[in-house]
């Protein structure tokens, strides 16, 4: 798991009290884990995906490519 995604699970109170309280097994059946899981996964996606972009289009290119 990256850090990025871990930090935005552990910014969620009630997660950090369950996996606190809870053996591994019961923390990953948890049904406010998936979603939560999958919110992070989307972020990461958007926030990669626009720094690609991002990158790509810059004039700076160090590779020769235009």
């Amino acid at each position: 798991m990256n850090s990025a995604l871990k930090g935005k699970l552990l910014d969620t109170e009630l997660l950090v009290q369950q996996a606190a309280n809870n053996t591994k097994e019961q923390f990953n059946n948890l049904p406010d884990l998936m979603p939560k899981l999958i919110d992070g996964i989307m972020d990461d996606m958007t926030t990669h995906g626009s720094m690609s972009k991002q990158a790509l289009a810059s004039k700076g290119d160090t590779t020769g490519h235009s």
